[in-house]
């Protein structure tokens, strides 16, 4: 095996494990914009979902140049944090932050574990030399990006919230 065909077939490796992640987020979406009490929060769930979309027909269209299967491998890591059993992480969160806080650090985590997922498989893209696949993983790693940063804005602002309520608390303490 050459040196192109070892690239590529890790690249469709990455890719696969890749979708099945985007697959199962944006399977979750739903039934986590049902749960939260937050407006917030829910705007962005709801924007995440739009970028979903985009996404995804990103990788479909992907997984047509390259003309192989694109449900091979699972994400084990996306699959673990969407799962129940990632209610532990959850409420040592929430025990520890507002749940707002909470919430946004959890997904803080899913999103840069994927900007590193999609650094990755543009990388190989770019190796292989198809500029249509990396133009559509790069676009991926984009929206990727943009959900990153939102996150990012999103934490700001329940840690400035947090802080003032934070001295609220402490001027009743101490008044």
């Amino acid at each position: 095996m050459n040196y192109l065909e070892k690239i590529r077939n890790i690249f469709i490796h990455q890719m696969q494990i890749i979708m099945d992640g985007e697959e199962n987020i944006s399977q979750a979406l739903p039934a986590l914009m049902k749960k939260t009490e937050s407006g917030k929060i829910f705007d962005f769930l709801a924007s995440v979902s739009k970028s979903q979309n985009k996404i995804l027909a990103y990788l479909n269209k992907t997984f047509t140049l390259l003309n192989v299967n694109k449900s091979k491998y699972t994400d084990s890591v996306i699959q673990t944090l969407l799962s129940e059993e990632s209610q532990t992480l959850k409420n040592y969160c929430v025990a520890h932050a507002s749940a707002e806080t909470a919430i946004s650090i959890y997904y803080h985590t899913i999103a840069a574990y994927q900007v590193e997922m999609y650094e990755t498989a543009v990388d190989c893209a770019a190796e292989l030399g198809n500029a249509n696949i990396f133009d559509l993983i790069s676009e991926c790693l984009k929206e990727k990006k943009i959900i990153n940063n939102k996150i990012r804005i999103l934490e700001e602002s329940f840690n400035r919230q947090a802080n003032k309520n934070f001295e609220l608390d402490e001027n009743l303490i101490y008044s």
